[in-house]
């Protein structure tokens, strides 16, 4: 898939209709008034921000290029109990075409200064996705990035990454040493323990093709020390959920709490698939099927994240869906949160019900969200979400672009923020917002863009990270 990657970010609107689709469990949204907007004034973040690091393609490997910049995770890499920031960027030429040129990831500490545990960090054309988890069983973080190469014919993948703790502030780079070597145009991945045999596998979901190795979805078989087996998709898999070009990106969870664990595919507007449930046996097999409510986009719905939450704490685990679709503008536009009720083993659609109104108008200029985090932002004991896209928190001013915070009231409704703790000469600024732990607080993590004016317009050299605290 060809992301361009964007984000969300207004007030009051309207909608989610409600969406009845065969074989599937019926969507039931209710008509009824959107959560009241809460003003969120006076914390946690009262001030602009400041900026802690920049980043620029320039040093990082490709010196004539355009970027597309990104924040990929934030993670606890040396157990201080604050974060680290992982940043990469994409390469463009001159005409903003995706060039097959690897840029080196970056990785700064919660104040910006360079993270100095990694001897030396990959570069990598387009890495899509990261995946945290403790892969070797020693207590610290680790990290899986699905990595998918140049993100244009002929999509030719590339080597996934894998940075795996030696000890708390020492990782070392086994991309190709502890990981199969493929060229696989892997688009999402998960981790969990879907053996049960104790230690934390990786399943994989690949487009375009499956790269140069050809290869369809798969699961990585940990041996426990961080060292990973292939195992062919179907090994595991449904036949028509295996398949390269099935799902965008998949979640592990145990949802039904049987003790097994579940497996969630994102749907795919390319083949016209819907988002879905696979449960899972628990010896590393996944097989009866249960597809969800679409969204307002229908047919044509990218599904880029899905995160699983007890919403309104009745023990049952609820699903938010984040969306995106295709206009006469093109593909990959739009912005769609779907909430999921657990409604006694069935997922009902209540969006209207849980969420601010979503009938924002521009729709068609806007481009995807790459994620949504669950987090509780306010200390209230409630979870709330943060949207992740390059969009602007604002063009203009405050309220001209899609809400991108909502805090929880308690009960699985999530009011929109108005984030006027950014003031009207920052809003511009502020784009893809993750949590990020500082010093046992959850605060905010962004960035914004510089470069310069071309002939073909703006040129973007890098970003400047931003901390909300």
């Amino acid at each position: 898939m060809r992301l361009i990657f964007s984000l969300l970010f207004v007030t009051l609107l309207i909608a989610c209709v409600e969406v009845a689709t065969p074989n599937s469990i019926p969507s039931s949204q209710e008509a009824s008034s959107p959560p009241t907007s809460t003003d969120f004034v006076r914390g946690p973040y009262p001030t602009r921000g400041q900026i802690v690091a920049t980043t620029d393609i320039r040093s990082l490997g490709c010196p004539q290029c355009t970027s597309t910049s990104r924040i990929l995770a934030t993670l606890d890499l040396n157990k201080d109990g604050s974060d680290e920031i992982v940043m990469t960027m994409e390469s463009f030429g001159p005409n903003n075409e995706p060039i097959d040129i690897p840029t080196r990831m970056t990785i700064v500490t919660a104040s910006g200064a360079p993270y100095q545990g990694v001897d030396q960090l990959p570069s990598r054309v387009h890495a899509r996705e990261a995946v945290i988890a403790d892969f070797n069983g020693d207590g610290v973080d680790d990290l899986f990035v699905a990595a998918h190469g140049l993100d244009t014919h002929p999509f030719p993948g590339e080597q996934n990454v894998l940075l795996l703790s030696q000890s708390a502030g020492r990782h070392m780079d086994a991309s190709f040493t502890h990981l199969p070597l493929l060229d696989d145009m892997a688009h999402g991945a998960d981790a969990a323990d879907i053996d049960g045999d104790g230690d934390i596998d990786i399943v994989v979901i690949t487009n375009a093709g499956g790269g140069r190795s050809r290869v369809d979805n798969y699961v990585l078989l940990n041996d426990g020390t961080g060292h990973f087996t292939f195992s062919a998709g179907r090994n595991h898999l449904p036949a028509n959920a295996a398949r390269v070009n099935s799902a965008l990106t998949a979640r592990l969870v145990d949802l039904n709490l049987d003790g097994a664990v579940d497996l969630l595919l994102a749907g795919t507007g390319d083949t016209q698939q819907p988002s879905r449930i696979i449960y899972g046996d628990g010896k590393g097999r996944f097989s009866q099927s249960v597809t969800l409510p679409r969204s307002v986009f229908g047919a044509k719905t990218w599904t880029t994240d899905i995160d699983v939450i007890d919403l309104n704490r009745d023990g049952y685990l609820d699903i938010l869906l984040t969306n995106t679709g295709e206009f006469s503008t093109g593909r990959f536009k739009g912005l769609n949160i779907q909430v999921l009720m657990n409604e006694g083993g069935r997922f009902v659609d209540r969006s209207n019900d849980r969420l601010w109104g979503q009938d924002w108008p521009n729709q068609s200029s806007y481009n995807l969200a790459h994620n949504l985090s669950v987090v509780d932002l306010n200390n209230d004991g409630a979870e709330d979400l943060v949207v992740q896209s390059l969009n602007p928190v604002w063009e203009r001013q405050p309220g001209d672009m899609p809400t991108q915070i909502g805090l929880n009231d308690g009960a699985g409704n999530f009011l929109p923020v108005s984030p006027r703790w950014l003031d009207t000469s920052s809003g511009y600024e502020a784009r893809q917002l993750l949590p990020l732990r500082l010093r046992g607080r959850t605060v905010l993590v962004g960035h914004s863009l510089f470069g310069e004016e071309t002939a073909n317009g703006f040129r973007s050299f890098g970003q400047r990270l931003t901390v909300y605290r």
